[in-house]
């Protein structure tokens, strides 16, 4: 199976448009149905989350996949404000099993 690429669809953003491709971490959430977590201060492939979340004062960013079918249809955004968070494996259910029914 070929893999996936990313589409140069841009998102709409309130200060423009911003290219899906210009975050990978965002784009692997959407390909693989795998959520994510990324804190502000990532240097890996979520560089580009990283460096959005800690402009808006954020310090942790929670991507949960909505999939309708086995397609991701989009994703959900948590982001912690006021403290790093680590997010057991209950927490991870309970707020992937809310995209999934928002879905």
């Amino acid at each position: 199976m070929p893999a996936a690429t990313c589409p140069a669809a841009p998102i709409d953003a309130s200060a423009g448009t911003t290219d899906i491709a210009d975050f990978p971490a965002t784009w692997a959430v959407l390909r693989t149905g795998q959520p994510r977590v990324v804190h502000n201060e990532a240097t890996d492939d979520a560089r580009a989350e990283a460096r959005a979340l800690s402009e808006m004062g954020g310090q942790t960013l929670l991507m949960l996949p909505l999939s309708v079918g086995g397609k991701q249809i989009g994703l959900v955004e948590l982001i912690s404000l006021r403290e790093p968070r680590q997010f057991s494996s209950d927490e991870m259910n309970v707020y992937q099993t809310m995209a999934s029914t928002a879905a």
